[in-house]
């Protein structure tokens, strides 16, 4: 279903699908074609940097059916790592798309977390501008611990409205690990931890200009809206960056220049053909291994065709 497993980028230990917005619609269709529960994450620094730390949130992101890279800073590290991220994906910008899938295919949404002005704003921007959409219910619980929390009336919510597509707003890391403490209590095909979105669609926060959020300037604006609330964030993912991401470099580098010491020869031992490999026998020498293999096959046969030819 998810033709970006084998392209993963792994980025201080939480593995990013390389995925675009529109490969990511496909597989959250074929999900909820599936059924079951699929837990998706919008992963941007300050998840990656406090995964770091917590182990609990390291754990949650990397069972995730989906991690997309929600913030340019991560495409711009898969680019120094030498995976190229396809591009940012971000939650604010995939919800409107969900949305619209719901208006056209009858996927039921369920809205859950952010404050009850925030989720009743969604609601309607989402009833505005897709007058279809299929809106299953909405809850927005009193702010607590994770633990205090009253688990049970939330998914008792849930179950009665069936959802297709549940939208978890707690922020992080409560919404990954809210999601990942029920995912076997939850049977909503498309589990969606969105953080702010909510915020951005009812319009209690702007978004940056389109030109801003392509070129990677998005934070700047939200400072200047919330400063107080955003600087010192945004101040200690760039350090956290600064600190992991160089030994994450250093690793890459030196396990490529293993790569590529890595050398296959072959010798006639009597009537054996031996063939010896130095280095790491990794994924990428597996095709030049077999070609050799096979093209010896193929003389070994030509060779005893002859023989018996000449024999007749």
């Amino acid at each position: 279903m998810l033709e970006s497993k084998d392209r993963r980028v792994a980025i201080l230990g939480v593995a990013i699908d390389n995925l675009t917005m529109d490969q990511v619609l496909d597989t959250l269709e074929a999900q909820i074609a599936e059924g079951g529960f699929h837990q998706i994450a919008t992963a941007n620094v300050d998840f990656v940097i406090r995964s770091v730390r917590d182990e609990e949130l390291r754990e949650a992101l990397n069972r995730c059916d989906i991690v997309l890279a929600d913030g340019m800073p991560l495409v711009w590290a898969s680019r120094l790592l030498g995976v190229r991220l396809k591009e940012r994906v971000a939650g604010a910008d995939l919800v409107p798309r969900l949305a619209k899938l719901s208006a056209q295919h009858g996927y039921r949404i369920f809205l859950l977390g952010a404050s009850e002005e925030s989720s009743a704003g969604t609601a309607a921007w989402m009833q505005k501008n897709f007058p279809s959409v299929c809106i299953a219910g909405r809850h927005s619980p009193r702010f607590q611990p994770l633990e205090e929390m009253d688990h049970e009336d939330i998914l008792a919510r849930i179950e009665e409205a069936w959802p297709d597509i549940l939208l978890v707003a707690f922020g992080n890391p409560k919404q990954e690990k809210w999601l990942a403490m029920h995912r076997h209590r939850l049977k909503v095909p498309v589990c969606i931890g969105v953080g702010g979105s909510f915020d951005f669609l009812s319009g209690g926060i702007r978004r940056a200009p389109v030109w801003m959020q392509r070129s990677g300037m998005e934070w700047l604006y939200r400072t200047i809206q919330e400063p107080s609330r955003l600087a010192v964030r945004y101040f200690s993912n760039a350090a956290g960056l600064l600190r992991y991401l160089p030994a994450q470099l250093v690793a890459t580098a030196i396990q490529a220049r293993r790569r590529s010491h890595v050398q296959i020869t072959k010798e006639t031992i009597g009537p054996a053909k031996v063939f010896r490999i130095q280095g790491s026998f990794t994924g990428a020498l597996l095709p030049r291994f077999e070609a050799d293999v096979r093209c010896e096959i193929l003389e070994t046969r030509t060779v005893a065709s002859r023989s018996a030819a000449a024999s007749t």
